[in-house]
């Protein structure tokens, strides 16, 4: 019995198992969506990190396919995991980015996210 290759290999597979189209993914959607896929797989080990990456890969991609990503959580958890998990990230994210020079650590050349309650995040100082 051979191995099951990398998550990211089995997305579109899943999905059409699922009967989801996957026709409006833009290229820098489908790396957004393979990234946010690994991240799933470590949220067991590491929850607020995991958490963290999977918001910002769902920045990366067109709102309207969040729907897909939230699909393949149970390709990598529990089908339970599946409303749990989205509705945590749910509750941390806004969908309108900071572009320019981080207003964080004041760098160009990455954004920044507001949270809920005006907390300002940036992608380079995370929590270890």
């Amino acid at each position: 019995m051979s191995k099951p290759g990398p998550y990211c290999r089995q997305i579109g597979r899943w999905l059409k198992g699922r009967e989801l189209s996957t026709a409006a993914l833009t290229g820098t959607d489908v790396r957004a969506l393979e990234a946010f896929v690994h991240l799933v797989s470590l949220w067991p080990f590491d929850r607020f990190n995991a958490e963290m990456g999977m918001r910002f890969a769902l920045l990366a991609m067109q709102q309207k396919c969040w729907p897909l990503a939230k699909a393949c959580i149970p390709m990598v958890l529990d089908w339970s995991d599946e409303d749990r998990l989205w509705d945590e990230l749910r509750k941390e994210i806004i969908a309108e980015p900071i572009y320019g020079a981080c207003p964080v650590c004041m760098a160009p050349g990455h954004d920044a996210i507001i949270l809920p309650g005006g907390e300002k995040v940036c992608p380079l100082q995370v929590r270890a």
